[in-house]
């Protein structure tokens, strides 16, 4: 596996722990008891709607059009991905804007409407990367060549996880450190 590919899969794992917290603070909407952390998941949206949407997703992007140009039979599946890549990031940004009124007073919703529109937001971003490891990420492994990555390289780019890599920047220290805690 090309190390591009080993990064954009290490993405996935990062982004399905994220996403296993939103399923927790869920299950905290159907609870009496417990109440979701808001500003966690405003957090969480904020990362993704920086990092994969902004990073992630562009760098997928140049590698895809690059399978394509090889192997015609993921038209189909690349061109859905691509679509995928380019409606997110405003599906995101509605989903941060939302959870970011509510946990500032500025919008009150009904805790089944916050459900239903967290288990979208979730189910969107699970589908997506469930396609890109079980169907296209195989086939990129078989097909690209040493020489195919090479020309690759120079449009690809090289920015740092801001939440999982080396050095995690301030906004994120609250989330990383609740990372940590489920550990």
């Amino acid at each position: 596996m090309h190390k591009y590919m080993a990064e954009l899969h290490q993405d996935h794992v990062n982004l399905a722990r994220l996403l296993t917290i939103l399923e927790q603070q869920s299950k905290r909407l159907d609870s009496e008891d417990e109440q979701p952390d808001l500003l966690l998941l405003v957090d969480i949206a904020h990362y993704i709607r920086n990092y994969p949407d902004l990073v992630h997703h562009p760098k997928e992007n140049i590698i895809y059009e690059a399978f394509a140009r090889q192997s015609p039979e993921a038209k189909d599946v690349i061109e859905e991905l691509l679509s995928q890549h380019h409606s997110m990031p405003s599906a995101t940004t509605e989903f941060e804007d939302m959870i970011d009124s509510v946990a500032h007073g500025e919008n009150i919703i009904e805790k089944t409407t916050l459900k239903t529109r967290l288990d979208e937001f979730i189910e969107l971003q699970k589908t997506h990367m469930d396609i890109e490891e079980e169907q296209l990420f195989p086939l990129i492994n078989q097909t690209l060549t040493d020489d195919d990555w090479l020309g690759l390289e120079k449009s690809l780019s090289d920015a740092k996880d801001p939440l999982f890599g080396d050095k995690i920047i301030d906004h994120y220290q609250r989330l990383y450190s609740y990372i940590e805690q489920q550990c």
